[in-house]
């Protein structure tokens, strides 16, 4: 199988945040990088719903545990990760807005 080359989203996009100067901490500068960007119809954005994607259009290896109850407790596992990590942004986009 050849590999396929990965971009991060944001140069995909065409979106260079280093040389662009993008702060990503500042609120205001990110809505404005991203005004005019507009995802095409039937897009998924966020990563837990592009694993589940992912998981249910291939035959193996699956991402997710086959019993019920296991992959209930993968999801609270994803969405509780989730959750710390907004929480540490919001931390950190503070902290760095207090400088």
């Amino acid at each position: 199988m050849q590999q396929q080359e990965r971009r991060p989203a944001p140069a995909h996009r065409g979106l260079d945040a280093g040389a662009h100067g993008l702060n990503l901490a500042d609120l205001e500068a990110r809505k404005k990088a991203l005004e005019g960007i507009a995802l095409p119809v039937g897009s998924l954005f966020e990563s837990a719903a592009i694993c589940e994607d992912i998981d249910e259009m291939q035959v193996s290896p699956k991402l997710y545990p086959a019993d019920p109850l296991a992959r209930a407790q993968h999801r609270a596992w994803m969405e509780f990760g989730s959750a710390v990590l907004a929480e540490l942004w919001e931390l950190e986009a503070s902290l760095v807005a207090q400088t």
